[in-house]
């Protein structure tokens, strides 16, 4: 859905020379009106569409985007603060109508973060000619900041924490902020913990961690907030 023609027509023009994209719909118009008579679908996915509504509309949108998804709904919004606290506030509305979170949180509670922070991600995108003279920039890439939220009809497998931030590798460990089911945790892994120490250099930051034995609790906690 697109209010801007030109946009649109970019779009299907990008589209018809992808294989997978060729049979894909643009359609003009309001979003909201579009879903109401939108067959149901597994995925639903809605990139930078919240935040370009008014605050009234938003958990009507979430309401219908969520009653056309039968399996997921993917929901993803610039990487800002005030993009962060749109998906925030869309996750609890649609927890309490029975969603459960698929990631990146690994647990359904409230957000541990705490102002000025927020959950946010990167990704690295290639800059074509075009766009690196549309923006004056010199690099050949950027990096896009992203905030999202998957949630799912039924509780879906998780893994015990997310990477909240790029881990910084010292002489004597590695440092790591893990978002937990118990809370934010700043885990340190010593290098003498040679297995451990080798999985931890290869976390990126947005990865999920899959060893809980690299979680640190209670006392060997550094950090943990069970409430923002």
């Amino acid at each position: 859905m697109d209010t801007n023609n030109a946009l649109r027509a970019l779009a299907l023009d990008l589209g018809s020379r992808s294989a997978r994209l060729r049979d894909m719909t643009y359609q003009r118009g309001d979003a909201r009106a579009a879903l109401v008579d939108a067959e149901p679908a597994d995925l639903v996915v809605a990139s930078y569409v919240i935040g370009e509504i008014g605050a009234a509309e938003q958990f009507a949108l979430a309401d219908l985007m969520w009653a056309k998804a039968q399996n997921t709904l993917l929901v993803v919004e610039p990487g800002t603060s005030a993009g962060y606290a749109r998906l925030i506030a869309l996750r609890a509305h649609l927890i309490a109508a029975g969603a459960h979170v698929a990631a990146p949180c690994p647990h359904d509670g409230g957000c541990p973060l705490a102002s000025p922070d927020w959950c946010h991600f990167t990704q690295r995108l290639p800059r074509s000619q075009a766009h690196r003279q549309l923006k004056s920039a010199d690099l050949p890439f950027e990096d896009e900041k992203f905030s999202y939220v998957a949630l799912t009809r039924a509780p879906a497998a998780r893994h015990p924490a997310r990477v909240l931030a790029q881990p910084v590798i010292g002489k004597a460990d590695i440092t790591a902020k893990l978002c937990t089911p118990d809370g934010l945790v700043v885990t340190k892994v010593p290098r003498r913990a040679k297995s451990d120490y080798a999985r931890a250099r290869r976390w990126r930051w947005g990865d999920a961690v899959a060893d809980e034995g690299q979680i640190p609790h209670g006392e060997e906690a550094l950090l943990r907030r069970l409430e923002p």
